[in-house]
């Protein structure tokens, strides 16, 4: 089993890693109910508040960050509509695994460093710094960011099929 104790770390500049961009915004009071999720500055849900009818609709593939008031990373698979101040961040190695790790680094390098009073800014983001294994090359170990991510979903669903095996005996 991959451990991260493993693996040799350093220190990236997320705009080196990453582009980062504003979604296009939509009022959630002003939309009806639909099919597309919609993406705001929550907690909880994957930043899910429901699915609405939306004109600017962002394209999925990315971890979505509330800029203001909750500083949550998100992976976002599919294409949503978001809510005002969510920042898009993307890069060509971003997967379901890959993103799910950095979105874990991202809110650790964040923590405590932001509030309604001062927030995230969006140019400015970019010099924010992650804290990353590494491979050989001293470059982000994007491979194993994917595996130890597996690793950990497999083991919950090998844990849960258990439970659940046992509440049906």
């Amino acid at each position: 089993m991959l451990e991260l104790s493993d693996r040799k770390w350093a220190e990236f500049k997320v705009g080196n890693l990453m582009t980062l961009k504003v979604a296009r915004s939509n009022d959630k009071g002003n939309l009806e109910a639909g099919t597309v999720p919609f993406v705001g500055r929550s907690n909880d849900n994957n930043g899910l508040q429901g699915f609405y009818d939306a004109p600017n609709v962002t394209q999925g593939k990315c971890i979505t960050l509330g800029m203001v008031g909750t500083y949550r990373a998100f992976w976002q698979e599919n294409d949503f509509a978001a809510s005002q101040n969510i920042l898009t961040l993307r890069a060509p190695w971003l997967n379901k695994y890959s993103a799910l790790f950095m979105c874990n680094c991202i809110e650790t390098a964040i923590d405590g460093k932001y509030s309604y009073g001062k927030s995230i800014k969006a140019g400015t983001f970019g010099n924010t710094i992650l804290s990353l294994p590494i491979d050989s090359n001293g470059q982000p170990d994007y491979n194993f960011m994917e595996q130890y991510i597996a690793e950990r979903e497999s083991q919950i669903i090998v844990g849960l099929q258990d439970v659940l095996n046992q509440m049906l005996k």
